[in-house]
């Protein structure tokens, strides 16, 4: 009994000395700290290897948003144990805050590893962005930039603009500062100028980043006036003359196909054109004298008015662009006219299949009525003729949507020269159709002729200057009537129950009748 106790304290003993020379502390350990990581999100350590135990160590984390993961699995914050051998990685939640430092300390048997993560810095400063310049655009016009994306920023960038508005994302267009985010999109608009061939510039600012946007407006040239061209003139009260003339690259203009209202088919050898860079054309070589003409921005259209002698002439030229026509091309259709002979009439009408104008319903000054003519409407390479008036000749523009003729009408009371416009309607407008500056031509029967400039503004509010007339001195309205346009495109002047006007189908010119002071009647062509 007594050699068997002596034994079992041995055993004891030297257990006893075993368990004291049990090694729970691991060898160093480190952890990579990490930087410029994204905010608010979790980020994992490299991968640490315990070693240097025998036997199982205690395990624990601190460190808001730490939690480590052994062998693999699952990540926890809670106290453990760790064997040698064991893989241990840790988790540590980035700061929801830029530059920011967070720290997770593991323990094991312990020896202490730190883990840092430091968040990016902020950074509100955009990669470059650019707008493409436009060039050639018409005048007073919203123009619309290209779509740029917002890319380089990790933090919410202020954004301005001069010059312009700007949309963020598709949204309205607004001139207040405000913020982008990355990835967002924004898009530019800005109003051409009011004159040709200037430039205007809306300038982006985000995150101290500037990007412009330039648009220019169209110019003229001398390659404009290139080409074949369809005239009509009318001299006040005493006559009508029609022609085709040639341009060539040097502004020379060869006529051809002339015919005068007393039937003389003299052309008169050659005349020059020349235009400036805003579209105003002069030409010299026919004898006329203080013409003065502007071209559509269209670029196929040219009004203006000159003196020949003791008469006051219009002249409309249209050019003949070699477009192929049909019949139907004046069958089935819907109208506004407007002529001027001895006093002004416009009125509305339409074709039937066949070309015959069913209905007419026509005012002059001296009221409005309604007929049935059997006049026949046909088109043949561009030219339009009327089955009932052999003098009838006009031109069918390129776009199909206006005729400009001449003729003479013939009754007891004698002969009456006539400068017709017919504009084929089922253009659709809207109220700032007529916004901008219009370069406007009259002829009037007092007799005399006038040009002028007419600004529109966005609520119909009309100034009139650069007034020129064919005789003395002249000045404008000094009021600034209200003029607005309706959906059809017809034109009306608040202060003026006489005026009335149809806009083109391009919107590039109008047409206007009204009486003028006297009474005289007056025709105008505007432009723009």
């Amino acid at each position: 009994m007594k050699k068997f106790i002596i034994v079992i304290v041995a055993l004891f003993s030297f257990l006893g000395v075993q368990m004291l020379l049990a090694d729970t502390t691991p060898n160093h350990f480190k952890f990579i700290n990490q930087k410029n990581v994204a905010l608010s999100t979790p980020i994992i350590s490299n991968t640490i290897t315990v070693s240097g135990i025998d036997a199982a160590a205690d395990i624990s984390i601190v460190g808001v948003g730490g939690t480590y993961s052994i062998n693999g699995g699952g990540y926890t914050s809670s106290s453990g144990t760790v064997v040698n051998g064991n893989t241990v990685t840790l988790q540590l939640m980035s700061a929801s805050s830029f530059s920011t430092t967070t720290i997770a300390t593991l323990t094991i048997g312990g020896v202490k590893g730190a883990f840092s993560v430091k968040t990016l810095a902020k950074d509100t400063k955009p990669d470059k962005f650019i707008f493409t310049p436009q060039t050639g655009v018409e005048l007073n016009t919203v123009i619309t930039s290209n779509t740029i994306a917002v890319s380089g920023i990790n933090a919410a960038a202020p954004i301005s603009i001069v010059g312009g508005t700007y949309s963020i994302n598709s949204g309205p267009y607004t001139i207040t500062p405000g913020t982008v985010e990355n990835g967002d999109t924004v898009t530019l608009q800005q109003t051409s100028a009011g004159s040709y061939n200037k430039k205007t510039t809306a300038t982006l600012t985000i995150g101290g980043v500037k990007g412009a946007f330039s648009v220019t407006t169209l110019t003229f040239t001398k390659a404009d006036l290139t080409g074949t061209w369809r005239l009509n003139l009318l001299k006040t009260g005493s006559g009508w003359w029609r022609a085709i003339a040639t341009v060539d690259s040097s502004g020379k203009a060869t006529l051809s196909s002339c015919l005068r209202s007393d039937g003389d088919p003299t052309c008169g050898g050659t005349a020059h054109l020349s235009i400036n860079a805003s579209g105003v054309v002069t030409l010299t070589g026919t004898g006329d004298t203080k013409n003065h003409f502007t071209m559509a921005s269209n670029k196929k259209l040219i009004a203006g008015t000159s003196t020949s002698d003791s008469d006051y002439n219009i002249m409309i030229m249209q050019k003949d662009t070699g477009t192929t026509y049909s019949a139907g091309d004046v069958e089935g259709q819907s109208f506004v006219f407007h002529q001027l002979d001895i006093k002004w009439r416009y009125g509305t009408g339409t074709t039937d299949a066949t070309g015959l104008i069913t209905t007419i319903t026509e005012t002059t000054p001296s009221g409005t009525s309604t007929s049935a003519p059997s006049t026949i409407l046909s088109v043949n390479s561009g030219v339009v003729t009327m089955s009932d008036d052999e003098s009838f000749q006009g031109f069918l523009a390129d776009d199909k949507k206006t005729i400009v003729g001449t003729f003479t009408h013939t009754d007891t009371s004698g002969s009456t020269y006539c400068l017709l416009i017919i504009q084929i309607t089922g253009q659709t407008y809207t109220s700032d159709a007529l916004v901008g500056t219009w370069y406007a031509h009259m002829l009037n029967t007092a007799p005399s002729w006038v040009h002028f400039t007419a600004a529109v503004a966005s609520d119909g509010v009309t100034s009139f200057s650069h007034f020129v007339c064919s005789g003395s001195p002249c000045i404008g309205p000094s009021t600034t009537p209200t003029s607005s346009i309706s959906s059809s495109g017809t034109i009306t002047l608040a202060e003026d129950a006489s005026f009335h006007g149809q806009m083109s189908d391009d919107g590039k010119f109008m047409v206007i009748t009204q009486t003028m002071n006297g009474p005289s009647y007056g025709l105008s062509v505007y432009t723009r």
